[in-house]
């Protein structure tokens, strides 16, 4: 991959031409590009710091130009892979590769966009703790309950802007709930 792009350098790209024989994975289908976001995430770095972007859509760019310029690269389905954080930089990815194919800007057969336990709205994570743990009989109608209610205090400071609070908010609710099960 080209070292000079600031995509190639926050992800990992596993392409259908390093398949192993003999097992049963994806790769034997599709090239899958795990990505991480902000760099410095996970197992991502850049070598240069000069190439680190500042937005999302400049990495889109930047993936743009890597895939237009590598034929081999636009012959597999690509699947777009991510957790936790890099959820919601696979998404703004996801949408913009679909409009760019579109569009006519970007040679790629997307096969899809993987999101596992992804970080991409807080609010609507905290809100589904509670239900869901009372849905599977591990929590009681109380604790879920206060569950419920330390989300909405979560809520309100989100709103307010006051995100340091809320994280500690979040972690409380985090460290509560396994307590409570």
């Amino acid at each position: 991959m080209n070292k000079k792009s600031s995509v190639d350098m926050s992800t990992f790209l596993y392409r259908h031409t390093n398949r192993t024989q003999g097992l049963s994975t994806w790769l034997q289908k599709a090239d899958l590009l795990f990505v991480d976001n902000p760099v410095g995430t996970g197992y991502s770095f850049v070598e240069d710091e000069k190439l680190l972007v500042k937005t999302d859509w400049a990495a889109v760019t930047d993936f743009k130009k890597l895939y237009n310029e590598n034929e081999s690269l636009q012959r597999s389905p690509l699947f777009i892979v991510a957790k936790s954080c890099g959820g919601k930089f696979a998404v703004t990815l996801g949408l913009s590769v679909v409009k760019a194919i579109k569009a006519g800007t970007l040679k790629l057969k997307l096969g899809g966009v993987v999101l596992g336990d992804s970080w991409i709205s807080p609010e609507d994570f905290v809100f589904s703790w509670g239900p869901l743990l009372l849905d599977v009989s591990r929590l009681g109608i109380n604790v879920a309950n206060r569950s419920n209610s330390v989300a909405e205090r979560i809520r309100q400071q989100l709103a307010k802007g006051q995100y340091y609070e809320a994280t500690i908010t979040w972690q409380d609710l985090q460290n509560q709930i396994p307590r409570d099960i």
